[in-house]
């Protein structure tokens, strides 16, 4: 028996938890971050002239999960001219659900940086862009962007939460079953090692991550860590069949 701790908000592990169902891979539901979206009044000004924006950035999964609630409440459509980015290919699979316009995003590492190497954000000139992700967070695409002589504004459109983690929970199933912990941000990367640090925990589980900053960031533990590419979940079941 194998399980697996998915660690991402409870919208961002139903993907997983539907993919395993009837499996003999146990998935628990069991996020280390919570997301709460934001109606302020900035936003509704910014998705009310939401078309003025040649290029649009979507930040994650989230941010592009919130966009799509504040599109159909203001009954708002993106035209087929703006351009629409994104950091990687699970943020890409959300946004396809919503818009038909053809979504860009690194081909190698899913980050920043890598965005801003795309060929059509080299050379953004006076371009309007917008950022959509949650409050907070590093600022080196509008940096570098606005460093380009592009037009940058965000709509920060949810705030994140950082939960209480239950280690004597995962301690339990570790003792039991081999155990594997989805973790897919920096953020919340640094909120399991300080509470594992705070509680001296000591457990064996190897760790799934979608990036080498994560890989990192949890290698103090020395526990095995797998990459992954991509969050599609026939992916991390197969790295979950193949480790020994």
């Amino acid at each position: 028996m194998k399980t697996l701790i998915a660690s991402r908000s409870h919208l961002q592990n139903k993907n997983i938890i539907k993919y395993f169902t009837d499996s003999d891979i146990k998935v628990l539901d069991r996020p280390f971050i919570s997301i709460e979206p934001l109606t302020d009044h900035n936003n509704f000004e910014i998705i009310n002239q939401i078309n003025k924006y040649d290029k649009l950035i979507f930040i994650s999964s989230n941010a592009a999960a919130c966009f799509k609630q504040l599109l159909n409440i203001h009954k708002l459509s993106l035209t087929n001219e703006q351009q629409v980015f994104c950091i990687g290919p699970t943020t890409k699979n959300e946004l396809v659900s919503f818009l038909t316009q053809k979504i860009k995003y690194p081909e190698n590492n899913f980050d920043s940086e890598s965005l801003l190497n795309h060929p059509e954000l080299i050379y953004p000139n006076s371009q309007k862009i917008l950022i959509i992700r949650g409050q907070g967070g590093r600022e080196v695409l509008k940096d570098t962007l606005e460093s380009k002589g592009a037009s940058v504004e965000y709509l920060e459109c949810y705030r994140r939460l950082l939960m209480p983690i239950n280690f004597n929970e995962i301690k339990s199933h570790a003792e039991s079953s081999k155990t594997f912990i989805l973790i897919t941000s920096t953020e919340v990367a640094k909120h399991y090692l300080s509470l594992f640090n705070r509680n001296n925990e000591k457990f064996e589980a190897t760790y799934i991550v979608n990036h080498k900053k994560i890989m990192d960031l949890l290698e103090p533990l020395k526990n095995k860590i797998l990459l992954t590419k991509t969050l599609d979940p026939r992916n991390i079941s197969l790295l979950m069949q193949n480790f020994t």
